[in-house]
């Protein structure tokens, strides 16, 4: 595992570096797997955070070149959507 961060409320728990190189989205509470993100265009999640306000998560990948990936995390089980993709070399 390369990263883990929990979300302001503490009800959430993303992480990344699973053998499949995904962001994968928990529940803290009951530890269930709510969503599992696989970068089909780069290499593997690397980094995660939540935004201070918890309304985003926010995935890094490091290879072949430095993407974040912004989420937006919907009201009803935390659910995510693509919201940006920001690649500072392009």
């Amino acid at each position: 595992m390369y990263s883990i961060a929990i979300s302001t409320g503490g009800g959430l728990v993303a992480s990344t570096g699973l053998s499949d190189q995904s962001l994968r989205l928990w529940d803290l509470n009951s530890g269930e797997c709510l969503q599992i993100i696989k970068n089909e265009e780069y290499s593997a999640f690397v980094s995660v955070a939540f935004s201070p306000d918890g309304r985003y998560l926010l995935g890094g990948t490091a290879n072949p070149q430095f993407a974040i990936y912004v989420y937006r995390l919907a009201m009803a089980m935390g659910a995510l959507t693509p919201e940006i993709a920001v690649n500072p070399q392009s």
